[in-house]
C-alpha cells in the first residue's frame, strides 16, 4: 500500500489522565504526518468556562471524526466510544499519578501566574485553580483510578478489537515511539 494512502485512513486517539501531555502529543504525530490535529476541549469551552451544549459539542466532533485521518485528544466520556469506533490507533498516556500531579501542578502555577489561556481564552484563576472542586489537580486526583480501569477494559472489549492498541508508561517510552514515527517507517510502526 502507497504511504500516502496509508496515512489518509490513519485515525489516532490519543487518551489518558488529565497532565499526561495528550495534546503535546497528538499535535506532534500531526506534524509528523501531516494529518488534522483536533483538541475536544476546543468544541466543548466557551469563555468564562461555560460548556457548549453536548448535542452541539457531539455534532462538532462528529464532523471533525468523518474525515479521513486525523490525530484527537481529550476524555470527553460522552463520545468517546463514538471517536473509538472511527479510531483505527488508540495511544493511552498511562502515566504514574505522581508525575502527573507534578505535571498538573507546574501547569496551573504557570497559567495562573503568567496569566496563560487555555480552552478557548479561559484563564486558570488561583480559586479556581487551587481552592475548587473543578481544580485540574482535584480532577487528576479524583478521576485516575477510574480512567485507568476504563482504559484497561478497553483493550479486552470485542468493540474496539479494530484498534492498534498503545499503551506508554512513562514519557520517555513515548518519545521513543515519536522518534520512530518517520513517514517511510510509518506503516510497520503504527
Amino acid at each position: 500500500m502507497e504511504l500516502e494512502g496509508w496515512k489518509s485512513k490513519m485515525r489516532l486517539a490519543v487518551i489518558g489522565t488529565s497532565g499526561a501531555g495528550k495534546s503535546t502529543l497528538a499535535k506532534k504525530v500531526s506534524k509528523k504526518l501531516s494529518i488534522k490535529y483536533i483538541e475536544q476541549d476546543k468544541y466543548y469551552w466557551l469563555p468564562n468556562w461555560q460548556t457548549v451544549p453536548i448535542g452541539r459539542f457531539m455534532e462538532s466532533i462528529r464532523k471533525e471524526i468523518s474525515e479521513e485521518s486525523w490525530t484527537i485528544c481529550g476524555n470527553h466520556s460522552n463520545f468517546q466510544e463514538e471517536i473509538w469506533k472511527r479510531a483505527t490507533h488508540l495511544v493511552w498516556l498511562n502515566y504514574p499519578l505522581s508525575l502527573l500531579l507534578t505535571r498538573g501542578l507546574r501547569r496551573t502555577i504557570r497559567r495562573v501566574f503568567l496569566k496563560e489561556t487555555c480552552c478557548n481564552g479561559n484563564h486558570e484563576g488561583f480559586r479556581h485553580a487551587f481552592l475548587s472542586k473543578n481544580s485540574i489537580l482535584w480532577w487528576i486526583l479524583t478521576t485516575y483510578k477510574d480512567r485507568i480501569e476504563k482504559y484497561e477494559n478497553a483493550k479486552y472489549v470485542g468493540k474496539f478489537n479494530h484498534l492498534e492498541f498503545l499503551e506508554f508508561k512513562n514519557p520517555k517510552e513515548t518519545e521513543n515511539w515519536l522518534k520512530q514515527i518517520e513517514p517511510n517507517l510509518v506503516r510497520t510502526i503504527l
